[in-house]
């Protein structure tokens, strides 16, 4: 189970990346991204998003053909790796395992964690961060459960 909906993310983020173009608010983030000189990127105020998320997507923009896809690469890995992390906040949280791949496939099939994956945006990257950040408060918390209680 726990592969098929890490199998269901990685369809939903990457569905429609390849011949889906790049929204006018994308296609000026790109052109400023690509514009810039990477000091530049991290000097920039002008462009909407945070300078290393822009220097990353400088370096992953022609990893992947077409470019639509390499701009957005960054918040697709995010968003399908949210996926699993969700997963292991649950668990560390001493969820049982059926709630946890409950969890873990409703992060899947997100509306708005789906449609943040396949922006050039950094709000997946966000959630990530979010995430990762909650499995390391959740390890700390209850990591010595058994001593406190």
């Amino acid at each position: 189970m726990f592969a098929l909906v890490i199998i269901w993310a990685i369809y939903l983020r990457f569905w429609g990346t390849w011949n889906r173009s790049l929204w006018m608010d994308e296609a000026a983030v790109a052109n400023m991204v690509l514009d810039n000189s990477w000091s530049g990127l991290f000097r920039q105020t002008d462009i909407p998003v945070a300078p290393l998320f822009a220097a990353g997507v400088k370096l992953t923009g022609h990893l992947i053909a077409p470019p639509e896809v390499g701009y957005r690469l960054i918040p697709i890995i995010c968003g399908i790796l949210c996926v699993p992390l969700a997963y292991c906040v649950m668990r560390a949280m001493r969820i049982p395992r059926a709630v946890s791949l409950a969890a873990m496939a409703l992060c899947a099939s997100s509306p708005w964690l789906v449609i943040w994956s396949r922006e050039l945006k950094q709000y997946e990257v966000e959630a990530f961060t979010s995430l990762a950040l909650a499995l390391c408060v959740a390890r700390l918390l209850y990591s010595n459960q058994q001593t406190k209680w």
